[in-house]
């Protein structure tokens, strides 16, 4: 639960007023300031750090200490944020495709909103940055850098993400809609911590939302990608904590 203590500090970090924030247009400028604020980055999950998605944990981390995390825990932050202003929200959990190729295990946090009967997606612990929350009646998407991301309904109540650019359309995700809570994600982050498959205990993955571009650190270079297309700017690795300061805000000791 967020504390009345914390709310100068998170509306600081957010550069946003949670009181004001209400409906459709509200739960999508919560999502926008999470992602241009709070960069996605698996620096403890390197470091061999276990992952805490307790919301005091998290409020320290992210807020105080001006980190960031991965979906286990800027979705269960974002969720504490959404139930503090008073939307009806739940957690799912949501299998990712790499390569094409649907995870046969559980790896990922969404969470649902609903809005006059509606339901959405929010999702602010997926590297790409999504700014705002996705229908889930696949009528309609929403488009950023020039990429349209859209609910898709497979089956009853299995939904996936899929990502439509010039160049075609991908899943991204799938998922049932069923309440999870955060003690059921157990499985789910220890996958990430410790499995082979994971790429998130091998490699950077540090990315953030900044304009009109999402800017996203790997192990060899810096890509920004835009609705005109990638640059990729390769670096040294002795360039790693300055590049880590200046781009996300990330001070590392």
């Amino acid at each position: 639960m967020i504390q009345k203590a914390w709310i100068p500090h998170i509306e600081q970090r957010l550069g946003l007023s949670l009181s004001q924030l209400e409906g459709l247009e509200g739960a999508n400028a919560l999502c926008q300031a999470m992602v241009t604020s709070i960069p996605f980055e698996n620096l403890d999950v390197l470091s061999g750090i276990s992952i805490n998605d307790e919301t005091c944990h998290l409020y320290q981390k992210l807020i105080l200490s001006q980190r960031g995390g991965v979906c286990f825990e800027l979705n269960n932050f974002l969720y504490e944020l959404l139930m503090h202003c008073g939307y009806c929200v739940y957690r799912v959990a949501a299998r990712m495709f790499v390569d094409g190729e649907l995870r046969d295990v559980a790896n990922h946090i969404a969470l649902v909103v609903e809005l006059n009967g509606e339901k959405f997606i929010a999702d602010v612990g997926d590297a790409r940055a999504m700014s705002q929350v996705i229908p889930m009646n696949g009528r309609r998407g929403f488009e950023e850098l020039g990429i349209t991301h859209k609910i898709k309904l497979i089956s009853k109540d299995y939904y996936q993400l899929w990502l439509h650019d010039n160049e075609g359309a991908s899943p991204r995700y799938q998922f049932n809609d069923e309440l999870y809570h955060r003690r059921d994600f157990k499985a789910a982050i220890a996958f990430i911590e410790h499995d082979e498959r994971s790429i998130f205990n091998k490699q950077w993955v540090v990315s953030k939302l900044q304009g009109d571009c999402r800017i996203a650190l790997s192990d060899e270079h810096v890509a920004r990608t835009s609705s005109g297309g990638k640059t990729i700017t390769p670096y040294h690795p002795d360039e790693r904590p300055t590049l880590l300061a200046e781009l996300f805000g990330i001070v590392t000791r």
